[in-house]
Order: structure tokens, then C-alpha cells, then sequence
């Protein structure tokens, strides 16, 4: 079509058959050449230069005039949009939720819109199911501190990377309804340097002396059911302040029938910190709070003969 344009919409040159040429433009000027008194030269550039008897030459620019046109949105410009907008596919919506591609040949396809299916796994999961049957399932997972129960997600969780809460003045954190609790039994939170939180033992001394006990020298001070050179720190300090087996643990009337705080063995740490080396020797504690030492056959026992014994808690 573009050439059959370029063809209709150029200059013409015709032969009059008498020895004349008649040129006519685009624009329909004409100009008659007479060839016997008129020469013409073809350039190979799509160009022909004219010389006539008095020497006077005009040339014609064919591409030019035709590019010319095409610029100018002449007639050869509006030929080509019209077979452009004539000559391509087209896609109508059909207002159903269908669309009709029509293509130049006049083929056409209907598009369905409404062939694709959602499901809802109820996991927080969906499928997406297209018109050929192909399935994409899109997943939605918590972690960091959000835990995922079907297609809620609600907090609380473990974190698995170092998480960091920001606070200001105005934006603060607050935690309200908390139940209370009693120590020593309960822990209280703390903030370290660097502004980490830890557990601390709620209202418990981060460390005391044992209380006071006698540490047998000779085998006939032992009491009944223990070993000579074995005390069992712990079970005395948890006696003592419980008040089991202990006659002689008093209080006062408002306070009658509780007990001082205690902790578990294994929330100690043991020290001696004194005792006295020339009595004692293979001194040690084990884990349990559970002390055993010997006793030098031929020592005497003074008023320097006994221990200084130190639990901690531990953090």
C-alpha cells in the first residue's frame, strides 16, 4: 500500500510522443518540456536535472518531494495513518467481563476475565487457578516474635535474630493487666548496658552467709542419720529458714506459720571463704551445696576453728 501511495502521490513525466515531455507535480503544476531543444540528465540519488536550449536547468528531487509530503502531513502522510488505523488488531471490551482481540485478517479470540478461580487454604495460604488449569499458591508464613494460627497471625513467638523495640517519650511501651506474683519464687526483669533484658531473682540478696551451724571436729558430735565430714549446707539453710525440723525456729505471732524465702540447690553458688587450716583440710562443695572436709587427728580447736560459707544467687 505504501508503495501504490509513493507511486500515486510523486511526480509524473509523460511522454507527448511529439518530441515533448509534459512533468506534473504532486500539486498538479505542470511544466512542458520540449526534447529537442531540451536535455536531461538522471543523477542515480533519485534526482534528474533538465537543461533546456538557453541553458536554464531545474531539477527534480523525487525522495525529497515525498519525504517533503510526509513532513508536511500532505496527502501521502494522511494515506499512511488511514492505512494504519485501518490495517491493525483491535481488543474491545465487551463490558461482561470478556474481551474480543480482533485481528487485521478479521480473526478473532474471545478472552474470558472471569475463568480464574481464588481459594482461600485457610491456612493463610491461596490458590489461584487460571482457565488452562495452572495453579499458583501464594503463602503468607510469621516468625520473629508472630505466630500463625490458620489466617491469623497474633503475637507472641520465637525470635530468631536480635530484635530491637524502639521507644521515645511520646511513644512509649506499656504492658497493662499483669498478674501479680510473690517473691522469691518469681524473677523481675532488668536492662543490662546495652538495653537487653534479663531475669533477676525478684527481691533475693545477690548473696549471704550461711546461717550458723556446727561443723562437728569429732565423730561423737554428729548428729543422728549424718556422716562425719559430710554437711549438707543447703538442706540446713533450707531447714533453718522453712522452720522443717527446726525447734527452733520463731517468729512473731502476726507472722506465725510462714517462712523466710528460699531458692532450689541449684540456683547457688558455694564459696568458703575462711576456715581454719590447721583443723580443717580436703576442703570442697559440690554443685548440690553439699560439704565434706577432714578433720587433722591431733588439732586443737580454738576460737579461729570454724568457716566462713557464702551462697550466691546466681543471675
Amino acid at each position: 500500500e505504501i508503495i501504490n501511495l509513493l507511486q500515486n502521490n510523486t511526480d509524473t513525466l509523460q511522454d507527448n510522443g511529439d518530441g515533448t515531455f509534459t512533468h506534473t507535480a504532486v500539486d498538479g503544476t505542470q511544466l512542458l518540456f520540449d526534447a529537442n531543444t531540451t536535455t536531461y540528465v538522471n543523477n542515480n540519488d533519485g534526482t534528474y536535472t533538465f537543461t533546456n536550449a538557453n541553458g536554464a536547468t531545474m531539477t527534480i528531487d523525487v525522495i525529497n518531494d515525498v519525504v517533503t509530503n510526509i513532513q508536511n502531513q500532505g496527502d501521502v502522510y494522511t494515506e499512511i495513518i488511514n492505512l494504519l488505523q485501518n490495517n491493525t488488531d483491535t481488543l474491545q471490551d465487551n463490558g461482561d467481563g470478556t474481551f474480543t482481540h480482533t485481528a487485521v485478517d478479521g480473526t478473532q479470540l474471545l478472552f474470558d476475565a472471569n475463568t480464574t478461580s481464588v481459594v482461600n487454604n485457610g491456612d493463610g495460604s491461596y490458590s489461584v487457578t487460571n482457565s488452562d488449569g495452572t495453579t499458583i499458591d501464594i503463602n503468607y508464613t510469621a516468625d520473629n516474635g508472630i505466630s500463625q494460627s490458620a489466617n491469623h497471625f497474633q503475637l507472641g513467638g520465637n525470635l530468631i535474630k536480635p530484635t530491637t523495640l524502639g521507644t521515645t517519650g511520646v511513644n512509649t511501651l506499656s504492658i497493662t493487666g499483669l498478674e501479680k506474683g510473690d517473691s522469691p519464687t518469681h524473677n523481675i526483669m532488668v536492662l543490662n548496658a546495652n538495653g537487653v533484658l534479663k531475669q533477676v531473682k525478684a527481691a533475693m540478696p545477690r548473696f549471704f552467709y550461711m546461717p550458723a551451724i556446727l561443723l562437728p571436729t569429732s565423730s561423737d558430735q554428729v548428729p543422728a542419720g549424718e556422716i562425719y565430714g559430710t554437711v549438707d549446707l543447703y538442706n540446713k539453710y533450707h531447714s533453718q529458714f522453712t522452720g522443717v525440723t527446726n525447734t527452733n525456729f520463731i517468729t512473731n505471732t502476726a507472722n506465725a506459720g510462714n517462712a523466710l524465702p528460699v531458692l532450689p540447690a541449684t540456683e547457688f553458688n558455694y564459696y568458703i571463704t575462711y576456715y581454719d587450716s590447721s583443723v580443717f583440710y580436703n576442703v570442697s562443695i559440690s554443685d548440690s551445696g553439699v560439704l565434706t572436709y577432714d578433720v587433722y587427728p591431733t588439732s586443737a580447736v580454738t576460737e579461729a576453728t570454724f568457716m566462713n560459707i557464702v551462697f550466691e544467687v546466681k543471675p
